[in-house]
């Protein structure tokens, strides 16, 4: 919730990292196409606001779910440097 709360209220601002730029374009792709299956399901218009909507959810989900995956990573480091520390 709390990397919500940052998304929304631009409290950082991120850039996709090269190597997940594909991954990224991926995950676009899927909720726009998702989106577009869902109208197409109950027999309503698509149009761009739905595109966008579709859009800003998926840059959502991405920050979410690497915003989270950097957290495991720093949380890693920091017990790997906390058992150096034990050790020595």
């Amino acid at each position: 919730m709390k990397s919500v709360i940052t998304y929304f209220t631009g409290g950082v601002n991120y850039a996709v990292p090269g190597t997940l730029a594909f991954d990224y374009c991926l995950r676009q792709l899927r909720f726009v196409f998702a989106s577009f299956v869902i109208t197409y399901y109950f027999k309503t218009e698509y149009s761009v606001i739905t595109m966008v909507i579709a859009m800003l959810l998926a840059d959502l989900r991405f920050y979410i779910d690497f915003d989270e995956y950097m957290e495991q990573v720093n949380n890693q480091e920091e017990e790997s440097s906390d058992k150096d520390d034990e050790e020595e």
